[in-house]
């Protein structure tokens, strides 16, 4: 039997206590009308802080799980709270708000914002408007707004700076003479997450020059450097990596074992293909079913898919 949706009153009643909040009462705040929203952001200032924090990782959560959910509204007025959790869960909440008026508010965060970790989240979201300037679906003065806020934020964050990363990553769409500058600087880095940085760039960029970093990689003694180095070849489709790849595959860390699984699915060609399908084999369930997504990407990108067209195919034939 489907539980009845909570009203919009026992949510803000909820919300007011201090008792953890069921799923089915925070979802009376899914498409809020704009008089309901303004309920609620009446009601807001007057929680504790942990208590915002909380609710708002809690709908990020939600929304994550349930994609049908909607609290746009919601997370908009919370990129303006004093708590940084609050913001960085608003932030990342609207991760598929693509309203041109969202680069503008990420930009004043990107460079602005108190906390590293919210000015990294902006950088990141702002990644998928650059991706978009990329394609050509960002007018000219939209594309260069992000790539200036980017840009500003890469250069004038600190090394050690997790805005500085996610800049670098969301930069890395571009492919020009700039961008390859900082992605070669940021490698030549002694500050190893910004050295994993470039990497993933590198993969990003989709630029085969960076190979000989990568292959260097996926031998390296650090395991996220590995890691980062696997999806790298994965994406730039590097055919002279499978044998390093297929020796990650007995990693000892996990999260390499499926970065090269999946980069294996990704590359395409024979030896990729036998070895996804002896990984499929293997005993250990967790890494045999990534082997078989990994297959199944392979045969999508790469497989000879044969449409049958009916009674046409006997015409066909005959034709041939």
């Amino acid at each position: 039997m489907t539980s009845k949706k909570a009203t919009l009153e026992q949510a803000l009643e909820a919300l007011a206590g201090a008792a953890p909040i069921a799923t089915r009462v925070l979802k009376a705040l899914d498409r809020l009308s704009d008089r309901a929203v303004q309920q609620v952001q009446a009601a807001w200032p007057a929680l504790e802080d942990d208590r915002r924090a909380y609710v708002a990782a809690k709908l990020r959560a939600m929304s994550r799980v349930d994609v049908r959910l909607d609290f746009t509204p919601i997370f908009r007025f919370m990129l303006s709270d004093i708590d940084p959790r609050v913001r960085l869960a608003a932030v990342n909440g609207l991760s598929e708000d693509e309203s041109p008026d969202m680069i503008d508010i990420l930009a004043v965060m990107l460079r602005s914002d108190p906390s590293d970790m919210v000015r990294a989240a902006a950088a990141t979201a702002l990644g998928r408007f650059m991706y978009q300037g990329v394609m050509d679906k960002l007018s000219k003065r939209r594309r260069d707004q992000v790539y200036s806020a980017l840009m500003g934020a890469l250069i004038g964050s600190p090394e050690q700076s997790r805005a500085r990363r996610a800049a670098l990553r969301s930069l890395a769409w571009v492919s020009n003479d700039e961008v390859d500058l900082h992605i070669r600087d940021a490698y030549a880095s002694e500050h190893l997450p910004l050295r994993v940085s470039a990497v993933f760039s590198m993969g990003r960029s989709n630029d085969r020059r960076y190979q000989h970093v990568v292959l260097g990689e996926l031998t390296s003694v650090t395991p996220i450097m590995r890691r980062e180095a696997a999806r790298a070849a994965g994406e730039l489709e590097l055919r002279e990596a499978v044998p390093a790849l297929k020796q990650l595959i007995d990693d000892p860390v996990a999260d390499v074992r499926r970065a090269a699984v999946r980069a294996l699915g990704q590359i395409g060609g024979d030896e990729s293909r036998q070895a996804l399908e002896a990984i499929a084999q293997t005993n250990d369930p967790e890494i045999a079913g990534a082997a078989e997504e990994a297959l199944a990407e392979h045969d999508f990108l790469y497989g000879d898919l044969k449409f049958s067209m009916g009674p046409f195919d006997e015409f066909f034939e005959n034709k041939g």
